[in-house]
């Protein structure tokens, strides 16, 4: 499965490569971007990922928040500045 961060959406492999501008999801992201989008608020926080699949949900996260609201955020940049590079 793919996932375009400017359309929101998410594809297979011949509409991806169609249309451009997607990102080929990892399987344990791809299951933790659909647990966040479809459980209960409550359980939001209630998944793990580690390695590739936790830095890729991270990062395109982070680029659809900063694309769709369209501006940073202090706290994120303050952040970026004391995080240690993975």
């Amino acid at each position: 499965m793919y996932f375009s961060v400017r359309a929101g959406t998410a594809a297979d492999g011949v509409c991806a490569e169609r249309v451009g501008g997607y990102e080929r999801l990892a399987d344990s992201a791809l299951r933790a971007l659909t647990h966040v989008l479809t459980c209960d608020t409550r359980r939001v926080y209630a998944f793990s990922l580690t390695g590739l699949a936790r830095a890729q949900f991270c990062r395109m996260g982070e680029a659809y928040v900063l694309y769709h609201l369209g501006r940073g955020f202090d706290s994120l940049a303050f952040y970026r500045s004391v995080a240690p590079l993975e």
